[in-house]
Order: structure tokens, then C-alpha cells, then sequence
């Protein structure tokens, strides 16, 4: 009876050196494989490589203008007392607003004292524990947002930025 060969060696060269065979199925499947995911990855990182050193001359050609980044405006050193605080606490921070055009810029410093009291108001309806949580910053954020467009009566608000954010 013959033994079976379990050291996956296939036999014994002339120089006496076992000879390890690969089997063909593992060769072609992920030989293959591999080779492909490691194209598609150096294509992914040329491409995004490109696209980043060169995105305003791109934008540029797509829309015939250079891009549009907006216009900011600063609501500084806002301070309110949270709800349900009795004044023992306090929030300080600065809000920046960043917006389409000089016309929105035009519209929140005309309406500036009507759009900080829908703020301070905001801010003031929060808790202690909704300030604080870094969760809670960004839908505080989105909320801000929908209050300054609420009262300009359109979509001037890009985004909304915590300056500085001091909760004692």
C-alpha cells in the first residue's frame, strides 16, 4: 500500500531539493484578483490626486467661472443662559455664517438684530446637556441655519461655524 505524500512536495529533484507546486486554481484566481484590486487602487489615488491638485481649473472648464466659496459673517461673543440652568450657567460663543453672495451678506446686516434674537432665543430654549453634547452641535447647527433662512426668506445660509463655543 502507498503513502500519501502530505508534505506538498510533488518529489525530489535531481539535486534532492523537495519541489513545492502550487496549485493552479489559487495561482489564476487570486494572481488575478489581486492584480486587478491593486490597479483599481492606484487608479482611485491617481484620480483623486489629480482632481485635488488641479479642482479650480477643473471647476473653471465645467462652469465657464472659478468657484464660488461665498461670503462670511460673524455673529461674536453671543451669551445666553441654558434652560433649566436658574443662571448658575452660561454659553459664550461666536457663529460664523457662511453665504451664496454679497447679497445674502447685504440682506443678514440689515435684518442682523432680528436674526441674533432668533439665535440668543434658540440657544436659550436648550438645556445644559444639549449644548454640551458635540452630537447635538450639529443639529444645533442645521437649526441655526433654518432660523437665519427663515427670516431672510430664502437659502442665503451655506453653513453654519462655531467660532469659539465656552460653556461654563
Amino acid at each position: 500500500m502507498a503513502k500519501a505524500d502530505l508534505t506538498g512536495t510533488k518529489g525530489l529533484d535531481s539535486d534532492n531539493i523537495p519541489v513545492v507546486t502550487i496549485p493552479r486554481s489559487f495561482r489564476k484566481s487570486y494572481g488575478n484578483t489581486f492584480l486587478m484590486i491593486a490597479i483599481l487602487v492606484a487608479e482611485a489615488i491617481g484620480s483623486y490626486t489629480i482632481i485635488a491638485l488641479n479642482y479650480q481649473s477643473i471647476y473653471e472648464w465645467v462652469y465657464g467661472a472659478p468657484p464660488n466659496f461665498g461670503v462670511n459673517y460673524e455673529f461674536a461673543n453671543i451669551t445666553i443662559n441654558p434652560a433649566e440652568s436658574k443662571g448658575q450657567r452660561f454659553l459664550v460663543c461666536s457663529i460664523s455664517i457662511q453665504m451664496r453672495d454679497e447679497g445674502d451678506l447685504e440682506s443678514v446686516q440689515r435684518n442682523e438684530f432680528i436674526v441674533k434674537d432668533a439665535i440668543n432665543t434658540l440657544l436659550s430654549k436648550k438645556t445644559v446637556d444639549e449644548l454640551q453634547s458635540v452630537d447635538s452641535r450639529i443639529n444645533l447647527k442645521q437649526e441655526i441655519g433654518l432660523v437665519i433662512n427663515s427670516i431672510l426668506g430664502e437659502s442665503a445660509v451655506r453653513n453654519v461655524f462655531f467660532t469659539k463655543y465656552v460653556m461654563q
